[in-house]
């Protein structure tokens, strides 16, 4: 999922895909899932957020929070994790760059 500009609220198209996401680990208790959220280079700094590195990890929070709340998924099963604006898939150089770095990535691992 694709994040707005300093902004950790999930798209309008986010339940569409964690609902399909939510029925995979839901019913497949060998695995749980961490989601990896990460940041354009644009510094960021306000009352809620310190910096990429919070910013990334309240992305992969609020992806976390949205599957254990609006669809039931046990929380033992998840993980959130930040990558801040390491781990980039494009330059930031272009806005079109900057905004596919602002994402979430939701990996399926094995649960020991």
């Amino acid at each position: 999922m694709l994040f707005q500009s300093g902004s950790y609220l999930l798209p309008p198209r986010a339940d569409e895909v964690l609902s399909n996401v939510a029925e995979i680990i839901k019913y497949k208790p060998e695995l749980e899932l961490m989601v990896e959220g990460y940041t354009d280079n644009v510094p960021i700094r306000n009352s809620c957020i310190e910096d990429n590195w919070d910013l990334s990890v309240r992305r992969a929070s609020q992806v976390v929070k949205t599957l254990q709340n609006r669809f039931g998924v046990n929380p033992d099963k998840l993980i959130a994790a930040g990558r801040g604006e390491y781990n980039k898939l494009s330059e930031n150089n272009t806005e079109e760059g900057r905004a596919m770095n602002r994402r979430t990535r939701i990996i399926l691992l094995p649960k020991n």
